[in-house]
């Protein structure tokens, strides 16, 4: 994996930029975002970033979180910021096929999909939008989790031998268009 350090320089569309790469990991830590890729997608993250208006320089650094915090589960993609959290949120995107299914799929009692969701799917079709799953997983110290601004995006967990490594399960659907990503990465 390839680590970038990102820092916003204008505006543009982030979320995007991010839900069309293949993996992504995002990690904030000590007032830093920083991106880790795959090698072979390392230039085209750089340029979809530039156009989404943030500069990705390479960072040789290691993104395993310190030693001695406490594990927390992501809730939402609400922004948390601690002096001690370190904050990844794991991306990949979801096959256009597969979103536009799950939106225009029959509900309850036959009825069709809205007006909402045929826009929403017009738009993944256009290429305006993106859908892409996620999952929040955070290091802090145990004072830190207790606050009452985290506990509403992370949860604490406890009972479980948490290894870093594991991918976290289960993983939350999200559009590019919503902005949740850009909200978490730039409070």
């Amino acid at each position: 994996m390839i680590v970038l350090r990102l820092e916003r320089v204008g505006s543009g569309r982030l979320d995007l930029a991010l839900a069309r790469l293949d993996r992504a990991t995002l990690v904030r830590v000590g007032g830093e975002l920083l991106l880790a890729v795959d090698p072979a997608d390392r230039d085209r993250a750089v340029r979809g970033l530039a156009y989404a208006g943030v500069r990705a320089t390479d960072l040789a650094t290691s993104l395993a979180p310190p030693a001695g915090l406490v594990a927390a589960a992501g809730r939402s993609l609400a922004p948390v910021t601690a002096p001690s959290l370190h904050d990844t949120v794991a991306i990949r995107p979801v096959a256009l096929g597969a979103a536009c299914a799950g939106l225009v799929a029959r509900r309850f009692l036959g009825r069709g999909p809205g007006a909402v969701r045929r826009a929403r799917c017009r738009s993944l079709l256009r290429g305006d939008d993106a859908a892409f799953l996620w999952v929040r997983r955070a290091w802090a110290a145990p004072a830190v989790l207790r606050a009452g601004a985290t506990r509403v995006a992370l949860r604490p967990i406890v009972f479980e031998r948490v290894d870093p490594a594991a991918p976290p399960a289960p993983d939350r659907l999200a559009y590019a268009a919503d902005g949740a990503l850009a909200r978490w990465a730039f409070p």
